[in-house]
């Protein structure tokens, strides 16, 4: 046989023998990678007031309100996971829904801070 066909096929031989060794090495994950829940927050488990919660609410210079439920603004008249915003105080919003009024509560350690400070 000629030296290069007899060099393909001692390769090829090679490669073949060594196939099975190397689909068995064990996956090595990331370790800088963060767990799924830090990067899918809101698939992690709802807080005691259920499926919603407020995490903030903000006035604009114009007095436009907004509320952050579940990590999206809404504002009053605005509908969120099929209730209505009924209105948007200090730290609470009122929805309307097929069970009627709710209240969502901002956390008791949340405070009201002046812009700039």
């Amino acid at each position: 046989m000629d030296r290069p066909v007899r060099a393909l096929l001692l390769l090829l031989a090679c490669t073949l023998v060594n196939t099975p060794a190397l689909a068995q090495r064990p996956v090595l994950h990331d370790p800088t990678v963060p767990p799924a829940a830090f990067l899918n927050p809101l698939e992690t488990p709802p807080d005691v007031q259920g499926d919603l919660r407020l995490e903030a609410i903000r006035r604009g210079q114009g007095g436009a309100t907004v509320a952050v439920i579940n990590g999206e603004l809404h504002r009053v008249g605005g509908d969120v996971a099929g209730r209505r915003i009924l209105r948007i105080g200090e730290r609470e919003v009122v929805l309307r829904g097929a069970a009627g009024r709710e209240t969502l509560r901002m956390s008791p350690e949340v405070g009201k801070v002046k812009a700039g400070q």
